[in-house]
């Protein structure tokens, strides 16, 4: 048998014989696909051509296209401590610490580091170095940041102390070139002291430069105080984004304290003890109390107390991985059915996540069995949500809400009763009765113009007529056709259904919702991505070009 090849030149949607067929007109309207009206949520830029607005208070987590974690902040940026570089205003209380300069080479290429020697040789526990942080949001994370360097002698380590609790700055970062150290912290007061303790041998120099005690568990670049805290604007969206698209999510509450440290009073352990896990914990922190060692007996439980509903269904999720032989993981939410986490992770932390039903009393319990007692459970980020997962919400010694993400524009579409094509990528869709909004113009009955997810079914709203696309979350791209009499619906870039609608809208609305309505509710909850908005009808052949197939 003969193998016949063909081959086409150029590229699909050139005209004549370097098209996609090679004969006829172009098949692509180059100057209809390169100008939507609106072309939103790249991961190069939130909006080619329209002005997007998103809004969302306090900080959330999202995940990179490298699996690393990030904290995104919708909040301005606030330095609490006070005299953030002049440390002649720090407390010396046990005087173990002198200066010996200011006016020293700094890290941002100026002369305003300070040279400092350590009076007494000191220890882990030693108070060194105080200074105050004044004004903060109680029971929120905060991250103290400041540029260090060892300029002599024998210096070992650095801890941070605020009231009763320790942190020690990784040992690798204190060196003999600057290096600016962070470290998040569980505060839960308004106004503490903050304790830089340095651990050496007396007549050990060391250079500072440049404190910072702010909010969230971003460091942001240093902002100077002298007797009050000073808050600078956030340049930055709040926008999460990864490879998947954008993250939009509803308001949820984590309904458990202290998710980062099992040494809290909120936590019990039965047939194990807490211990400091010695490596990095699932967000990059060191010496975390998250490690749990078994004691004598092959069952044990890690327990937090909790509010829940009867009869409700709470998704349960932490950062966990499992040391040594480790054969079984569940969680019970308020003495409900145990749910298992299934394969545990051995080799680093993987986020797992349960369903669980709450029964009529009692508290979230992680029981886990090690046989031959030697496993280590190292769980984390412990995130309770009434209803679907969410990202990691992050609790100190208060619950802690995080709002919804408020996405909109102006709206610049056509009346939707001519011609028009909607195009939008989706990752991780919830296949639930709730409400999963795309976009949403705020108005209703003859007004409205709407798209969400529903179930497994796409619906779309357009005038006071809702139509129904059944079966479309096999897909990660879906486009909306209206040409004046039916809208087509495409899958992945090829058509799969059409429904006979003749749209009249009787309004304009001034405002286009993106993943949510106009109350901020009903949010996606997923990712969102290459969101097209065209005035025209795009052929099929536009369409699988516009989905890259």
């Amino acid at each position: 048998m003969t193998d016949i090849i063909k081959v086409f030149r150029g590229r699909r949607g050139q005209k004549g014989i370097d098209g996609e067929d090679g004969t006829g007109v172009s098949d692509i309207r180059e100057s209809i696909l390169d100008n939507p009206v609106d072309s939103l949520l790249f991961s190069n830029n939130l909006s080619n051509n329209s002005s997007l607005n998103w809004a969302r208070a306090g900080e959330a987590l999202i995940t990179d296209r490298y699996n690393n974690p990030k904290w995104v902040s919708g909040d301005d940026i606030t330095n609490f401590i006070k005299y953030s570089n002049d440390f002649t205003n720090w407390d010396d209380l046990f005087n173990r610490w002198s200066i010996v300069s200011t006016g020293n080479p700094d890290p941002e290429g100026g002369n305003n580091a300070t040279i400092m020697k350590l009076d007494a040789t000191t220890v882990a526990g030693d108070i060194v170095l105080s200074g105050l942080a004044s004004g903060m949001t109680i029971a929120i994370y905060h991250t103290l940041s400041f540029w260090f360097k060892i300029v002599s002698g024998t210096i070992t380590g650095v801890d941070i102390a605020f009231g009763g609790d320790t942190f020690k700055i990784d040992p690798a970062k204190i060196t003999n070139s600057f290096v600016r150290v962070s470290i998040p912290v569980e505060l839960n007061a308004s106004g503490a002291i903050v304790d830089i303790n340095v651990i050496g041998t007396i007549g050990s120099q060391f250079s500072i430069f440049k404190t910072q005690h702010e909010n969230g568990s971003v460091v942001h670049d240093p902002i100077d105080t002298t007797t009050i805290p000073v808050t600078v604007p956030n340049p930055l969206t709040p926008a999460r984004s990864n490879d998947l698209g954008y993250l939009i999510e509803d308001q949820k509450q984590n309904l458990i304290l202290n998710g980062e440290n099992l040494n809290r009073s909120n936590w019990s352990v039965s047939g194990g003890t807490v211990t400091s896990y010695q490596s990095k914990g699932a967000f990059g922190d060191l010496f975390q109390n998250i490690q749990v060692n078994w004691i004598t007996t092959p069952s044990l439980t890690v327990s937090s107390t909790g509010t829940f509903t009867e009869g409700d269904t709470y998704t349960v999720s932490a950062y966990i991985y499992a040391i040594g032989n480790i054969t079984s993981l569940t969680a019970t939410v308020s003495g409900g059915d145990p749910v298992s986490f299934g394969e545990l992770s051995t080799e680093g932390f993987t986020r797992l996540s349960v369903e669980a039903v709450a029964g009529p009393s009692g508290d979230l319990v992680f029981s886990a069995i090690s046989p031959d007692l030697s496993g280590q459970l190292i769980l984390t980020a412990v995130n309770v949500t009434q209803g679907s997962l969410s990202s990691y919400i992050r609790t100190g010694g208060a619950l802690i809400a995080r709002p919804e993400d408020d996405v909109n524009l102006t709206y610049s579409i056509a009346s939707p009763s001519d011609n028009w094509t909607v195009s939008f990528g989706h990752s991780g869709i919830d296949n639930t009765s709730d409400i999963k909004y795309i976009f949403n113009n705020g108005l209703s009955s003859g007004g409205e113009f709407s798209c969400w997810f529903e179930s497994d079914n796409l619906k779309i709203n357009a005038g006071g007529v809702t139509k129904v696309f059944s079966t479309v979350l096999d897909s990660t791209n879906l486009t909306l056709v209206y040409d004046g009499s039916k809208i087509d619906l495409y899958k992945n870039g090829l058509f799969y259904m059409t429904t006979n609608i003749i749209i009249s809208i009787d309004a304009i609305s001034t405002v286009l919702y993106i993943g949510s309505d106009e109350t901020n509710g009903n949010s996606i909850n997923a990712f969102l991505s290459k969101l097209y908005f065209y005035d025209s009808a795009l052929t099929s052949d536009e369409v699988r070009y516009l989905a890259g197939v």
